[in-house]
């Protein structure tokens, strides 16, 4: 059992590294296991060999590269399982240029950032985070390959090797598979661990990407996992953010939930500025209509970095007490966010100063939420 629960595993990672996938040519092409259309015998090989020297040219692939990397921009893929808890995921592009996409994915066990480049003849990993709860452009996060998703020439018996030890090839092209969703024409690619003990067959749909992926354990009679598209829907991306405000008649910070929509691009820090300027009554403003939020970054050294405008501090118009909750809520609320403890708050690049409270050049906030509590309206 515990070894079916780690390839378990195993495939959890595989389902949720990308919506797209393909790799380089074998010597050894295999055969399709889901379309005979698509099979190559070893006779027909010798046969294109010969035909091939006769100096006629190659047939041209019926798949581009750019089929798998269509715009997905606003649009919300969802995904059902079947065989193992968290088989089914979502996923949301949150940012994108012409050859980068970020995903934001969450299989309802962890939620996972991804950044896929297109790249030549390949689509690549180039960036990949666990447990991210927080929205931010991580596109030009690194350069550096994780690992090869799609690789030209789409032909059967294309095949790539994988740095986990997996090998990826293409065993069918036009394979018919029949979803929730729809129907597509697809491409099949077959992973296989070196070990033996798994395999997983993956369904990909030109201008949609993954649409059914089928695991096997191969030492496990019977043991499948099956994820396949239940729903693509254009809406823009929706988290929920605790905000914090002072509540000057408990002299205590409390919190209030709130659902933040943003389409692909946006910019999170405008979005966290213009809700957190919409005070619920009977709390205190925390940024008056003219503070703008700069910057806002979680920095490699595992603190947040923010900076405002200095109207943060004209327009505060408080006393010590009432700047101290302000600047407390400030805190907790961004550190909430990214899951930090440490804030470093500046004001147009410069430490906060002002004649309650004076920070030091690198000198950070702590968060603390220990003594605060959900805002509870009175009710007239």
């Amino acid at each position: 059992m515990k070894r079916v629960q780690s390839i378990g595993t195993k495939l959890i990672l595989l389902v949720i590294l990308g919506l797209t996938a393909c790799g380089t040519q074998s010597e050894e092409p295999l055969e399709s296991s889901a379309s005979e259309s698509s099979q190559v015998s070893s006779s027909e090989e010798s046969s294109s060999s010969e035909v091939e020297s006769s100096s006629q040219e190659p047939v041209e692939s019926i798949y581009t590269i750019e089929d798998f990397f269509p715009n997905t921009d606003n649009l919300y893929y969802e995904y059902t399982g079947e065989g193992i808890e968290y088989a089914g995921f979502w996923e949301h592009t949150v940012y994108s240029n012409e050859n980068r996409k970020q995903y934001s994915r969450n299989n309802g066990g962890t939620e996972v950032a991804e950044v896929v480049a297109l790249q030549d003849d390949q689509l690549v990993i180039l960036y990949h985070e666990g447990e991210t709860y927080y929205r931010e452009n991580l596109l030009e996060k690194s350069n550096e390959t994780i690992e090869i998703l799609l690789q030209g020439p789409f032909e059967i018996g294309t095949n790539w090797e994988i740095p986990d030890g997996r090998t990826k090839t293409i065993t069918g092209l036009e394979v018919p598979v029949t979803t929730e969703l729809a129907e597509y024409e697809t491409l099949e690619v077959t992973t296989e661990w070196d070990n033996g003990l798994a395999v997983v067959v993956d369904y990909y749909a030109p201008e949609i990407g993954l649409v059914k992926s089928i695991y096997t354990d191969t030492d496990d009679e019977g043991f499948e996992v099956t994820t396949e598209i239940q729903s693509i829907t254009e809406t823009p991306f929706e988290q929920t953010i605790r905000f914090y405000y002072p509540n000057f008649e408990s002299e205590q910070v409390e919190y209030i939930d709130k659902t933040l929509q943003m389409n692909t691009n946006d910019s999170t820090k405008d979005a966290i500025e213009t809700a957190y300027k919409e005070t619920p009554e009977g709390l205190t403003p925390v940024l008056t209509e003219n503070v703008e939020i700069n910057t806002l970054y979680l920095n490699d050294d595992g603190r947040v970095y923010v900076d405002f405008s200095q109207e943060l501090i004209d327009e505060m118009n408080a006393g010590s007490l009432a700047e101290m909750l302000i600047v407390e809520s400030l805190v907790n609320t961004i550190g909430n966010y990214y899951g930090v403890t440490e804030v470093y708050l500046t004001v147009d690049g410069n430490p906060y100063q002002t004649g309650h409270i004076e920070k030091q050049e690198g000198e950070f906030f702590q968060v603390n939420m220990e003594e605060t509590q959900e805002y509870q309206p009175v009710e007239e």
